[in-house]
């Protein structure tokens, strides 16, 4: 299905995570859905109608990831695939830097393009370009 002009799916919006720390299975590590990015799994998985069954059973035969890291290292997601925090089972807390980055386009919907909604469209890294640029000349 192809994102019409002017729908969320025009925008691209990325994510990464970077390990602070190592972080073990029992850390509840992100798990992440390989190819739920799509617009046709969105359609299935969030519908009109979809309930919490309906979207377990969507999910019934897909690969899952657990995204085991160690310090250091980084993944760069597409956050339009379905991913979400394991359960910690460890008594450690799991520490991770999560920046996102959207393209041109109207943002999605949802806790992606930023967790605290007054800083939604408020920053674009032209403005930090212009910001640092001022203050170092």
């Amino acid at each position: 299905m192809k994102a019409t002009e002017g729908s969320p799916e025009d925008a691209l919006l990325y994510t990464v995570f970077v390990a602070l720390q190592d972080i073990s299975s029992g850390m509840g590590p992100t798990v992440m859905y390989p190819g739920t990015h799509t617009p046709d799994f969105h359609q299935r998985y969030f519908g009109n109608k979809s309930t919490a069954s309906k979207q377990l059973d969507c999910l019934g035969g897909q690969k899952k990831i657990h995204l085991t890291m160690k310090k250091g290292e980084a993944v760069i997601m597409d956050s339009r695939l379905l991913h979400c925090g394991g359960a910690n089972t460890s008594k450690e807390r799991r520490h991770l830097l999560c920046v996102s980055f959207l393209g041109p386009g109207p943002p999605p919907d949802g806790s992606t393009a930023s967790l605290l909604t007054e800083y939604r469209n408020k920053f674009t890294l032209a403005s930090f370009k212009s910001e640092t640029m001022e203050a170092t000349h």
